[in-house]
């Protein structure tokens, strides 16, 4: 185990340490007795040596496992080798010392394992996760440490209110459930017997570390809100996997006279992005769809995840960031094309134009302009493409929303558009602005004070008040920008609402089904009302009944004008049903309803949401579709990034399916 610089801690529990707000603490498993890897301990060595030379005052602590039979560059001592225990000592010294408000950064390589479901708050659908780690008498023996007891382990670290950050360079599938795969020494999985560990020392309180039994939290913004298996506050953690939990994450063979010199994909990709931004400062919403990128680019097989919160930093050091905004797309070269990764189901049209960045540029490389949209990917037309040619990762972010055309927007002023208005109108080439003698779907009006703007929105009826009071900013009150800024998110919402695939192919051939179920018993199909009581639950579940694996994707549209991924993770994925290798071909979610604490201090009793599952044959994701609540923020391109996925030939399939929920805190409803 390493010191912030790199010196060997004689011990790290039961002592008192001086407290630290950055912890790094890094694993990298070479060693095993039956599958040796040759990347992992370089690359936690490589990690530690950026975080060292970027930033001072970080507790680092470095546990390795080489493998005796290879060259190893030194050898470990015995505390700071990878064993359960050893890691289980670090984690516990994290806990003891951190304060409020740190930032703790976990990044695993090695193998990884999936186990059979173990307990309540287990994956059904594709098992659970271990990872591979010394025995504590053997430098070759390794034993898995379940990812239950490591969620167990983040959901006390976020508790205290510390900022987690974990990386897993590792396998998510790979285990004895799965049929045998010739041997390959790239591949990092490993396989266990089923009965090979036991679980039950952890189920029953008495592992190394342990805290209260899984628990429901409750996320005050959310009326409708998931409840995972086991649950952590996703806003204080961040998850980055090498691949989905179907999937095999590779090591890369650098070739030539670095043939020996390998790395995990993800391991090397992050590091390329540290360097890039001179440390960890850079913003998980940025670093993830360059990793995308890069992935898209030269490992294709393996679709890079997030779970948690993409508004989080490593070390919470925004110094070291660049300057981008917005929501970034993960683009990848596809001939003299940028093959962006967003088509017509993300709202994109023929003539949008994205800006193409680095995530260390600070300004724009090139302007891009959509030539060819397919469904779920799309081609950018760059003047010059070989000026940006020797660029590797590049992201994108959207200047123009032409999808919006199909709402006008009517404005009714009390006096002649001032120049103001007319700047802002012009600035939005993009929306459409009807007079008064054609249909509009959002109108804009001033009261007879003029210092009150209002919008009604044509479908709903209902109007929204922009004011100082309201805005909560003076500043606001006589702005146009802010007023057509709230219009671009009304519009936004809109039409995310009314998401539908238009096309005429059958997607998936229909080998699929979707329903909501109450507790009651009761079925409804997508398009149905669902009635509930406040704080009662749902369960929604996906069948796949094909042969091809179905990306799940769920967002509510609450009543508060928001558009929010209540998975907190990239998708869902439900590969078809194969029981030999573990896989049910169903994913369940459930659901907990409740009406927000903002309208019932306003007297509402009750409120309505959209549920929306979106289900893709492709990795791909929707979060640029995302925004918080009406009166959380208005400024423009304040939504999450798209995940990345790049250069594919596959047919791209897509289906949206809608649910109506009605919640009342009145339990005589349904009278």
């Amino acid at each position: 185990m390493e010191s912030p610089k790199g010196k060997p801690l004689e011990s790290t529990v039961g002592e008192s340490k001086p407290a630290a707000n950055h912890f790094a603490l890094l694993i990298g498993v070479n060693s095993d007795s039956e599958r040796p890897l040759k990347g992992c301990v370089r690359d936690v060595r490589e990690i530690s040596k950026c975080i060292d030379k970027s930033m001072t005052g970080v507790h680092i602590q470095l546990f390795t496992a080489e493998d005796p039979s290879a060259e190893a560059e030194d050898t470990a001592h015995a505390e700071s080798l990878a064993t359960y225990s050893n890691i289980n000592a670090g984690l516990r010294t994290i806990l003891s010392i951190a304060k409020p408000g740190s930032y703790v950064y976990i990044h695993y390589s090695g193998h990884g394992v999936r186990m059979e479901a173990s307990s309540e708050f287990s994956s059904r659908e594709t098992g659970d996760l271990a990872l591979n780690v010394l025995e504590e008498t053997s430098q070759t023996v390794t034993r898995p440490f379940p990812s239950l007891e490591l969620a167990q382990v983040l959901k006390t670290m976020v508790s205290k209110s510390l900022f987690v950050t974990l990386v897993l360079d590792c396998c998510f599938s790979g285990s004895v459930l799965r049929d045998a795969v010739p041997y390959d020494s790239l591949v990092r999985y490993r396989e266990y017997l089923p009965m090979s560990y036991d679980m039950s020392a952890w189920l029953h309180g008495e592992a190394d570390v342990r805290t209260d039994s899984p628990e429901i939290h409750d996320d005050e913004d959310r009326d409708v809100s998931m409840l995972p298996n086991w649950l952590v506050d996703p806003k204080g953690y961040t998850i980055l996997t090498a691949c989905g939990p179907h999937e095999v994450a590779l090591e890369l063979n650098l070739g030539g006279e670095a043939s020996k010199h390998r790395h995990g994909a993800l391991s090397y990709f992050l590091l390329r992005a540290m360097k890039k931004l001179g440390g960890l400062g850079g913003k998980h919403a940025h670093i993830y769809p360059y990793l995308c990128s890069l992935f898209r680019q030269f490992q294709p097989k393996q679709n890079p995840m997030w779970y948690g919160n993409k508004d989080l930093y490593f070390f919470g050091d925004t110094t070291l960031s660049s300057d981008l905004t917005g929501s970034p797309f993960a683009v990848a070269w596809s001939g003299d094309f940028l093959q962006l990764q967003g088509g017509h189901a993300h709202g994109i049209c023929e003539g949008d134009q994205f800006v193409i960045y680095t995530i260390s540029s600070e300004r724009p490389l090139v302007i891009g302009t959509v030539k060819r949209l397919r469904a779920l990917t799309s081609s950018l037309e760059v003047a010059d493409p070989a000026s940006i040619r020797h660029e590797k990762g590049c992201i994108a972010r959207a200047l123009t929303h032409q999808s919006l055309k199909r709402y006008p927007i009517q404005l009714r002023l009390n006096s002649p558009y001032s120049e103001e208005w007319q700047a802002a109108m012009e600035e939005r080439q993009y929306l459409a602005f009807q007079d008064d003698q054609h249909p509009f779907a959002l109108q804009i009006f001033a009261d007879e004070s003029h210092d009150v703007y209002r919008i009604r929105d044509d479908g709903s009826g209902k109007e929204t008040e922009c004011s100082s009071v309201s805005m909560g900013s003076e500043d606001l009150v006589m702005s146009p920008s802010r007023v057509l800024d709230i219009c671009e998110r009304m519009a936004k919402y809109r039409f995310v609402k009314d998401l539908i695939n238009r096309s005429d192919n059958v997607a998936f051939g229909g080998l699929y089904r979707v329903s909501i179920t109450d507790r009651a018993g009761a079925t409804f199909q997508p398009g149905s009302i669902i009635n509930g009581r406040d704080r009662s639950r749902l369960f929604l579940t996906i069948e796949n009944t094909g042969t091809a694996d179905i990306y799940v994707h769920i967002y509510n549209l609450g009543p508060l004008g928001q558009v929010k991924n209540i998975q907190s993770a990239s998708y869902s994925v439900v590969p078809p049903r194969n029981l030999p290798e573990g896989f049910t071909g169903e994913l369940t979610k459930k659901f907990r309803l409740e009406v927000p604490s903002m309208l019932a201090q306003r007297g509402f009793s009750s409120c309505e949401d959209t549920i929306k599952v979106l289900l893709t044959s492709i990795p791909t994701s929707f979060a640029s579709l995302e925004m918080p609540s009406l009166g959380d923020s208005h400024d423009r391109g304040d939504v999450e990034p798209v995940d990345g996925y790049g250069v594919s030939l596959e047919r791209e399939d897509w289906v949206a399916l809608s649910f109506t929920i009605r919640t009342f805190q009145d339990l005589g409803f349904a009278s």
